[in-house]
């Protein structure tokens, strides 16, 4: 349930902050390459950090994978 509230949240957040952008480059306030610049600086930020993440998930899951193999085979014996 959280995890919907929080993609309706950040559905909700865009749609307004995107319409108020629109108002504002109507207005002549905002230059039109402004939210362009500001996407491509969060993907450099965000696009990294996804990939360690995934990189580290993986690598747990491997870990977690051999030690579940490691356990039945009878060390000790």
């Amino acid at each position: 349930m959280r995890g919907v509230a929080l993609v309706g949240t950040a559905i909700a957040a865009a749609l307004i902050s995107t319409f108020n952008y629109l108002y504002s480059v109507a207005d002549g306030v905002e230059p039109w390459w402004l939210p362009p610049a500001v996407v491509l600086g969060v993907l450099c930020v965000l696009l990294p950090a996804a990939a360690v993440l995934v990189y580290l998930h993986l690598l747990h899951k491997r870990k977690s994978a051999g030690s579940r193999l490691g356990s039945g085979l009878g060390h000790g014996a």
